[in-house]
């Protein structure tokens, strides 16, 4: 299907629900969700005209319930049943989410990492993660650790959450042969694989151990 029934979408970001019934829809002025077998939209939010970028990332809670949306300087928190505002978190870049916890972690164009809990809305910790644009992240399985890529220093980093310490780095600027195309990093759900695009079209996948 296409999504030709949200009114001339320009999709930027998307996520998939737990369950695969629904997709989130970033664009560059809304946030949609759509029924992920027929494309039809269960709702639409307007968030604004943007002199520049548009919804930077999305994501939804472990029991989908809510769906984040990260646009200007700030972490929009959706009702996934009624689209209404449930909330705002302060934080500009990738955003992710805990599978065990409401912790809600963001990577900024600057390096820090944030995490929040998104239940009490309190910053439960931050750090400079890397030296520049923060390009993926993700939550680990193990249930007690972060992974953040940039490409601006060539590193995988993974972080212990509540001391905020690195336990491990990859740096694979240095690997021989790896010539990485342009910024696109994406991380499996859980936090073991790193996928590059690099030259040629190929994708590179690498193992994120510690």
């Amino acid at each position: 299907w296409v999504a030709t029934d949200v009114d001339k979408f320009v999709c930027y970001t998307n996520a998939f629900s737990p369950d695969g019934k629904s997709i989130l829809m970033g664009g560059y002025e809304a946030v949609a969700l759509l029924d992920a077998m027929t494309g039809k939209p269960i709702w639409k939010k307007h968030l604004g005209f943007f002199w520049f970028g548009g919804v930077n990332s999305v994501c939804f809670s472990a029991d989908g319930s809510l769906a984040f949306v990260q646009w200007l300087d700030k972490v929009s928190i959706f009702d996934v049943k009624t689209g209404k505002e449930a909330g705002v978190l302060r934080g500009h870049g990738k955003i992710t989410v805990a599978s065990d916890k409401p912790l809600l972690a963001i990577g900024s164009p600057a390096g820090t990492l944030n995490i929040w809990n998104y239940s009490t809305r309190k910053e439960a910790g931050s750090w400079q993660a890397h030296e520049g644009k923060i390009n993926a992240i993700q939550f680990k399985s193990d249930r007690r650790s972060i992974v953040t890529v940039s490409h601006e220093d060539g590193c995988a980093k993974i972080w212990n959450i509540s001391k905020g310490n690195m336990i491990s780095k990859i740096d694979f600027s240095k690997i021989s042969g790896l010539t990485i195309r342009n910024e696109i990093a994406e991380i499996s759900q859980d936090g073991r694989y790193l996928f590059l695009l690099i030259k040629d079209s190929y994708v590179a996948q690498l193992e994120l151990i510690y």
